[in-house]
């Protein structure tokens, strides 16, 4: 074989290799829960849960704490496709284009989208200097609830 196969081999495979897929949202089953307390750092993405069996939205998390940068993922159940807003005080950060998340009225009203057989919304918290305590609201057609995002500093 030619010393330019080889090559073409090994620039082949570091081309394959870069592109892979940033992991999906239907992957943050993997992350951990959000809570009250400080995730460990290098924690990048967690979740909160939305319970709608009792007709209005339950979050597993009424205050949620990450770093700045960290991706909180919001979602349903698995075969719950009822869909939810998220209305904050203030922006919290930017919605991820992975959730296909619809962003209006500033950056604080986000509208979750269906990702496989759950609806969900991911966010990325903001940068901040000190901690930031945002109330928000979860919505659906049946009712609403006040939860709450801290975003504390890197």
């Amino acid at each position: 074989m030619s010393y330019r196969y080889w090559i073409a081999v090994a620039l082949l495979g570091s081309i394959t290799g870069c592109a892979a897929p940033r992991p999906s949202q239907a992957d943050a089953g993997a992350a951990p829960a959000c809570s009250d307390q400080l995730p460990k750092k290098g924690v990048s993405r967690v979740y909160v849960d939305i319970d709608l069996s009792a007709g209005t939205p339950v979050a597993s998390a009424p205050l949620c704490v990450v770093r700045s940068g960290t991706e909180v993922v919001w979602r349903t159940r698995k075969d719950e496709l009822v869909a939810f807003e998220l209305d904050f005080a203030e922006s919290p950060g930017r919605a991820i284009n992975l959730s296909r998340a619809l962003r209006t009225m500033a950056d604080t009203r986000f509208h979750s989208s269906r990702s496989g057989d759950r609806q969900q919304l991911a966010i990325t918290t903001r940068q901040v200097t000190q901690e930031t305590l945002i109330s928000y609201d979860i919505r659906t057609s049946a009712g609403g609830v006040d939860p709450g995002i801290k975003i504390v500093p890197q």
